[in-house]
């Protein structure tokens, strides 16, 4: 109850150690669980208890919350009508009951649920705070409000509301009204951990400043931030201009941006605990973002990448009234960032379409808030921006503002859809399918990832079993020698190749025991024979360039690179040697194109940029050379090397009032000598 999450788990599994059949130790994990979205681990704690005691209230309300989660509303509503009947008059499931109503579009109903409870509980201040606290999850945040200020007016004494509402106030940025509420219902409850960081947040937030602009509220510390603040504030009412075209609508409120000069003081504002792993975040109507220089952050990044993310958030939120599908507003976001795919990302969606393990808009919901694994929550992100990107090739980026407003007015995807293109999700579907199977083939065409890893006594029973097969053997002298037993690996090796000359895991297997025999010879003329065979191996190639390197093959190893290049696409491993090259061969016009390619990919990187910038300059391409500048300044607005870069791309691009603007912010907002 007091967000006092590892105390708590704890506690539970001391219970679980004593009975661990106790219903309530499971249901208690799992609902902290559910406080920091660990879906994964909340499902299967709900089942278990239900499989004890199915039709124990608690558990079954568990169960309903993922499900409410995942937006699959029938099966919720079925878990709580088995609650209801145990208890017809328990308000946290009746409370659920009415949020499902709402979400429902059958406002009658949640009335008449309320007209009967009142004839039984003159206060019933538990159901009213549990449906708001349902609402604020599904982001109803203008009713989540009203109900709870109703369970505070009936119960002033229930410290679950004024909390709930203190932080509901700071994720819409109405940070004055939320320290009054939350001050006061900390005095009455001492022991909540969000409410007493959101209060140290707040206080710390005290020593900032505010810089305003048309549409924006930008909050800093003075001492760090200054100039990143008046940089930030000019980009973001350029970043404002292009969305309010590219949407067709423009956010009626103002929006609050603040930048923290702490990761942990970040991840306070934002969830009100200590560690959120990102460095920037949307709360609904304010931004949140931790300076590239905070303390916590291990590397500088692109805050223009981020803002451009968060600010599509705020956009689409405010022109859905919230409702927007998370896969919508996440592709908008991805595509708003303008860096290209990664490469890894190409690799994993060829993968999925070819063993036909893709979302669909019914289930990509679950790759966000349920992931089985990281793979799935990247696709989730990949998909939803081809998803974005295949609606607009087909119906026109116009169709975006008219496709949130229809889920502002409660439309679910397959009427919006209808509503907006006149096509059936189904036939979407298709077209979407269909697209991506046309996107593959243009993909580069590497190997993927090697399969599965197997255990080594499995691996050893295999081959023995097989003795005909190659693969079989390959692979267990891969295994022998990554643990440096040399002649099992060999005589493996062998074997392989023998039943199937140029085996390419073999062949790598040999090489590299020859190599590390001192057999440079021998290790080229295995590796090339085996390329012959396999041109498009990335193991072989790999090696075969790193032989090439050291043995000073200048020109077989540019070849081999580019080979690689060609397979992988934006791969940092292909394309970082292949750029050091050029630039020692004098192959300037090859840097530049390479380099081009390795930083589209790549928004944080700094030091290359700066070396693209300054090959740019040299061949007077001005225009790209500014446009890398201000990415370095996104990326270290103090670094004397990027303000130097910029001003002289703009003063080559003859854009005399950006000079004098940025000389200014430059000379007269740098922090001081003595800031970190």
């Amino acid at each position: 109850e007091k967000y006092n999450r590892p105390d708590a788990v704890l506690a539970f599994d001391k219970a679980l150690s004593i009975n661990p059949k106790a219903v309530e130790a499971l249901v208690g994990k799992g609902q902290a669980a559910l406080q920091v979205y660990e879906w994964k681990e909340a499902e299967p704690l709900a089942e278990r208890a239900l499989r004890l005691r199915p039709n124990d209230p608690p558990a079954l309300r568990l169960r309903a919350d993922v499900h409410f989660a995942t937006g699959d509303f029938a099966a919720a509503e079925k878990l709580l009508t088995r609650a209801r009947q145990q208890n017809p008059r328990d308000e946290a499931t009746l409370g659920r009951i009415a949020a499902l109503r709402v979400f429902q579009r059958r406002p009658n109903e949640v009335d008449a649920l309320r007209a009967e409870i009142l004839r039984w509980n003159a206060k019933p201040a538990l159901f009213h705070f549990t449906l708001a606290e349902a609402l604020e999850e599904r982001r109803y945040f203008a009713l989540a409000e009203t109900h709870y200020r109703w369970a505070m007016q009936l119960r002033p004494m229930l410290p679950g509301p004024p909390n709930a509402l203190g932080l509901l106030y700071m994720r819409l940025g109405r940070e004055k009204e939320a320290q009054a509420i939350l001050q006061k219902a900390f005095e009455a409850d001492r022991f909540h951990v969000r409410v007493a960081n959101t209060l140290k947040v707040l206080r710390h937030l005290e020593t900032y400043q505010t810089l305003s602009t048309p549409h924006f509220d930008i909050r800093f510390d003075p001492k760090t931030d200054r100039l990143l603040a008046q940089v930030m504030a000019d980009e973001l009412e350029q970043m404002h201009a292009r969305m309010s075209l590219q949407f067709g609508f423009v956010p009626p409120d103002r929006i609050l941006v603040e930048v923290f000069n702490s990761h942990e003081m970040f991840s306070g504002r934002t969830i009100a605990l200590p560690d959120l792993h990102t460095v920037g975040a949307c709360t609904g109507k304010m931004i949140a973002l931790a300076s590239p220089k905070a303390q916590g952050i291990s590397r500088p990044f692109d805050w223009g990448r981020v803002l451009r993310h968060e600010l599509t958030h705020i956009f689409n939120l405010a022109q859905s009234d919230f409702l927007v599908p998370h896969w919508l507003t996440e592709g908008l976001a991805v595509r708003n960032e303008t860096v290209a795919r990664p490469a890894w990302w190409d690799r994993l969606l060829r993968d999925r379409v070819e063993r036909n393990e893709l979302w669909d808009l019914n289930t990509i919901a679950l790759g966000f808030i349920r992931p089985r694994d990281p793979l799935e929550w990247n696709l989730a992100y990949c998909q939803s921006l081809l998803y974005v990107e295949y609606f607009i090739q087909t119906y026109g980026e116009a169709k975006i503002g008219p496709l949130l407003e229809a889920f502002r007015q409660g439309d679910d995807t397959a009427m919006a859809l209808r509503r907006t293109c006149n096509v059936e999700q189904s036939e979407f579907e298709k077209g979407y399918l269909a697209y991506l199977k046309q996107l593959v083939q243009t993909l580069p065409q590497g190997s993927l990832i090697d399969p599965e890893p197997i255990p080594l006594a499995d691996l050893e029973k295999q081959a023995e079993k097989n003795p005909q097969d190659a693969d079989w053997a390959a692979r267990l002298a891969e295994q022998y020698l990554r643990r440096k037993r040399t002649n099992e690996a060999k005589k493996w090796a062998e074997s392989a190749t023998k039943l199937r000359p140029d085996h390419p895991r073999a062949a790598w297997v040999l090489a590299r025991l020859q190599l590390q025999s001192k057999e440079v010879e021998a290790a080229r003329t295995t590796l090339e024979s085996a390329l012959r065979a396999h041109p498009k191996d990335l193991r072989l190639l790999r090696e075969r360039v790193r032989l090439a390197l050291t043995s000073k093959e200048v020109l077989r190893a540019t070849e081999l690179l580019e080979r690689g290049r060609q397979l992988t696409g934006r791969d940092p491993d292909w394309l970082d040697p292949l750029i050091e090259i050029y630039l020692q061969l004098g192959e300037e016009a090859k840097a530049i194109e390479a380099l081009r390619d390795r930083l589209s990919g790549d928004p944080d990187e700094f030091a290359l940029r700066v070396r693209f910038f300054e090959l740019l300059a040299k061949a007077q391409k001005w225009e790209e050379a500014e446009q890398v500048a201000r990415q370095l300044i996104q990326i270290d607005v103090t670094s004397p090397q990027a303000q130097s870069a910029l001003l002289k791309a703009l003063e080559a691009n003859q854009k005399t009032e950006d000079v004098t603007k940025y000389c200014t912010w430059f000379r007269d907002l740098a922090p001081s000598p003595n800031s970190p």
